[in-house]
C-alpha cells in the first residue's frame, strides 16, 4: 500500500468516506501536504481523538520529536517540510464518523467522484457501488 500512495497520491487512490487508515507523509510533496491538511480538517470536525500514534519529524534523518501534537496552527496552513505518521480512526472511544462532512470534500479526491456526484445515493458503502 505505501508503495501505491508513494507512486499515485494519496488524493488518486482514497476517497473522502474511507479515511481510516495508516498514513506516512512527507510534507514537501504536494499531494501529501494536501492530504495532511485534509486529515486536520477531519480531527477539527468529528469527535474523538482520531489521530491515533501521531509523530513528526523535521527531516528523515532527524528523529521524532518528543510528545509533538497537532498544531493549532495548521488548520490554516500546513507547514512544508518534514514528516508526518499517524493513524486515523473514527472507530475509537468518542470518536463518531460525519458522513455528511466527509461527502462535502468527495471533489479532493479521485475515487468516489461518480458514486457521490448523485446527492440522492445516501449508502455509505463505496464498494457497493456498481457503476463504478
Amino acid at each position: 500500500q505505501r508503495e501505491i500512495f508513494h507512486r499515485l497520491g494519496y488524493l488518486n487512490v482514497l476517497n473522502s468516506i474511507s479515511v481510516d487508515r495508516a498514513y506516512r507523509m512527507r510534507l514537501k510533496v504536494p499531494d501529501e501536504r494536501k492530504m495532511a491538511s485534509i486529515l486536520v480538517k477531519y480531527a477539527i470536525q468529528e469527535p474523538g481523538v482520531n489521530w491515533v500514534d501521531e509523530k513528526f519529524r523535521r527531516k528523515e534523518s532527524m528523529p521524532y520529536s518528543s510528545g509533538w501534537q497537532l498544531p493549532i496552527e495548521w488548520a490554516d496552513k500546513i507547514i512544508q517540510y518534514g514528516i508526518l505518521e499517524l493513524s486515523y480512526s473514527s472507530t475509537g472511544r468518542g470518536c463518531k464518523p460525519d458522513h455528511t462532512f466527509r461527502r462535502t470534500l468527495y471533489p479532493l479526491f479521485l475515487c468516489g467522484r461518480k458514486y457521490f456526484a448523485d446527492p440522492s445515493n445516501t449508502n455509505d458503502d463505496v464498494h457497493d457501488n456498481k457503476n463504478g
